[in-house]
């Protein structure tokens, strides 16, 4: 395990993402994997064996949701039983109708499922939730229709803890005659939970959640409820989950179950007392922090903060550092560096939701690790918000792996890493201080002023963040393999109405944009691509530090780019984004002026930076188009106090 200095206990507080295996649960497994390795599908005394061992399982599984063991199937995880669940309820009751629904802010196992399942046909409610993260019973009322046939709703929040009224919402949906299907990944094991009481129809588990091993999973189904496969191929678990049984799995999720139902009053009141004093010392140690989700209805061990003026990807390193493992959110999801979905559903703003940090307790957490866990939030906050932070943050380290240039894209949502990377592992340098100085195998080497307030989100947020790195000297040591970027552009003189990101620009590439007051495009870049980029650029434009003192370096380090637009004025229709064009570019206060003809090649690259050139007044020649262009546009960048506007010259020409 990773000593982290100065503290030599490894402080574990993320158990929403996954709990320790319990010893017991160990134990009970392992003659499994060796001289009990039978198949459960044989008929001789090894395979019987396993069998026995496996029905077992199903009665300790089945005991501790007050279900039957005829209604127990076994997956292989969280994700796969809502799979099951949704599709399978869905595409048998079709016949009867095709409306879903679901929540807001639920796990992506099911949020992703239904839209799938809207590629089918299917219409998908997602109701929404109040400040608290509690689904509406009343808009859930409002929603149903005569052709709904599943709702599915999560038992307790993965992020914010929050337990919804699974047992009215169940209620509802029984006397309409509709399907319910509840995520109790994050309950089971936690908190009681009764199928019957409950008015369930379908329930997952997952048993890394409960103590168990990873890669098994269960999947409740009421007697009479009838659903569909996900696949086939065999008849086990009664022709529902074909495929051999993980026996070893199976037993140690029996184990755990077993385990958690004999000490349920006694762990789910040791944390809740954990979390409450954790709760407490936070918002008394900390200045500007708030508690997400509901105070009282949530799990014993979950607290999610908002901490104003900190980004919650450099306090989990912090703390990590301390050695307390804490998280900003979903594991499932934490790659992305937008906002969590269920802080946005929950209306909290784009600060708090940036600024929010997730600390899961279990069982074998002890009031000294809570209050370790207080004042490393409070020192690791405070260290955040004081510029003076950046000193000490200055290391020559290693690059881990780099991914070169991507083959010739067809398209932007598709990245093909090269098959030799085109830096050396071990032998590429990036330094990194309060002049940002990118030096590349002596290759490449370029300079950013910036300003310290922009260096420390700079530095923890985009090289420390999003799993790119590992520890050293207490931050840690770089691995460029890609970042993003999120950028806001606010279009304050004329609303899209209709935008078309045309086939001659950005490899094929095409997304529509209808009226509404939100949208989000992604453009997935590669690093090498944008250094590219810039080289090419460096003898046409004159780059400088502008008056602010910070601009968007950011931008040439990111391998995806997302802009959220906003429309609310004046319509100004069929904008198309030019492969060619005569522009000025003026960032902010003079950052970068380039003009000229751009070639198409030149213009895909200079976008790829982060430089979107809208045309209007779009008309179709034999060559493409013929644009005029004509807009004012003002981009907030990632960085704080990052801010620069791109105006095009209203000139005509072509596109080839």
């Amino acid at each position: 395990m990773t000593n982290h200095s100065p503290h030599s206990k490894q402080v574990y507080l993320d158990h929403s993402a996954t709990s320790p295996l319990d010893p017991e649960v160990w134990n009970a497994m392992e003659p499994y994997f060796s001289d009990s390795f039978g198949n459960a599908s044989t008929l001789y005394s090894l395979g019987r064996k396993a069998r026995t061992a496996m029905e077992k399982a199903r009665e300790q599984v089945a005991s501790l949701i007050g279900a039957q063991p005829d209604e127990i199937y076994f997956t292989s995880g969280g994700t796969e039983s809502d799979n099951i669940a949704i599709k399978g309820a869905s595409r048998h009751r079709k016949n009867k109708g095709n409306h879903i629904i679901t929540s807001s802010i639920e796990h992506p196992a099911v949020l992703e499922t239904c839209k799938h399942l809207e590629k089918e046909g299917f219409r998908v409610t997602f109701l929404p939730v109040n400040e608290e993260g509690i689904v509406s019973l009343r808009d859930l009322k409002d929603a149903i229709t005569p052709e709904t046939i599943l709702i599915t709703v999560m038992h307790a929040n993965n992020e914010i803890g929050t337990i919804q009224p699974i047992k009215e919402i169940g209620a509802l949906a029984r006397e309409k005659g509709i399907y319910f299907h509840t995520d109790a990944v994050q309950s089971v094991g936690k908190i009681p939970v009764n199928v019957g009481d409950m008015n369930v129809d379908l329930l997952s588990i997952s048993a890394h959640k409960l103590y168990g091993p990873k890669g098994v999973g269960v999947l409740y189904i009421r007697r009479g409820v009838q659903i569909g496969p996900l696949f086939h191929g065999g008849g086990h678990e009664r022709g529902m989950r074909p495929g051999t049984e993980n026996i070893p799995g199976i037993v140690g999720l029996g184990k755990a179950c077993q385990i958690a139902e004999e000490n349920l009053d006694h762990n789910q009141e040791y944390i809740t007392q954990l979390r409450d004093h954790l709760i407490k010392g936070v918002l008394e140690a900390v200045d500007d922090v708030q508690l997400n989700g509901h105070p009282l209805k949530r799990l014993p061990g979950n607290a999610h903060f908002s901490f104003k003026k900190v980004r919650g990807e450099p306090l989990t390193f912090l703390m990590d550092a301390q050695g307390v493992e804490v998280s900003t959110g979903s594991a499932c999801s934490t790659k992305k560096v937008e906002p969590s979905h269920v802080l946005w559903a929950m209306g909290l703003d784009e600060e708090a939701a940036n600024g929010s940090l997730r600390v899961t307790l279990g069982k074998e957490n002890t009031p000294e690790d809570v209050d370790l866990t207080i004042k490393n939030i409070k020192l690791a906050v405070e260290k955040l918000r004081t510029p003076a932070s950046v000193q000490g943050m200055t290391e020559i380290v290693p690059i881990e792996r780099y991914n070169a240039l991507f083959a010739p894209e067809k398209s932007f949502k598709t990245f093909t890493p090269p098959s030799t990377p085109g830096l050396t592992p071990g032998d590429d340098e990036i330094v990194v201080d309060e002049q940002v100085n990118i030096i590349i195998n002596e290759k490449f080497r370029r300079s950013f002023s910036i300003s310290p307030d922009a260096l420390e989100e700079f530095t923890t947020g985009y090289l420390l963040g999003e799993g790119l790195v590992t520890t050293i000297n207490g931050i840690k040591k770089i691995k460029i393999n890609s970042l993003d970027i999120n950028v806001e552009i606010d279009l304050t003189d004329f609303d899209i109405k209709d935008l078309v990101v045309g086939s001659d620009c950005f490899g094929g590439w095409r997304r529509k944009i209808e009226t509404i007051n939100r949208v989000e495009s992604e453009f997935t870049l590669s690093p090498d691509d944008i250094f590219q980029a810039i080289d090419e650029l460096r003898d046409e434009a004159r780059v400088w530090q502008n008056t602010g003192g910070t601009h968007v370096a950011g931008l040439v380090y990111q391998d995806k780019f997302i802009t959220r637009e906003d429309v609310s004025r004046h319509v100004a229709a069929d904008k198309v984004i030019g492969a060619a064009a005569l522009a000025k570019v003026d960032f902010s206060q003079s950052f970068m002026v380039y003009s000229g003809r751009m070639p198409a090649d030149m213009m895909i690259k200079l976008a790829r930076v982060g430089i979107p050139i809208i045309a209007s007044n779009a008309a179709p020649t034999s060559s493409g188009y013929s644009v005029a262009f004509k807009a004012g546009i003002t981009m907030i960048g990632f960085l704080r106090g990052s801010r620069f506007n791109i105006y095009t010259n209203p000139q005509r020409v072509s596109l080839e």
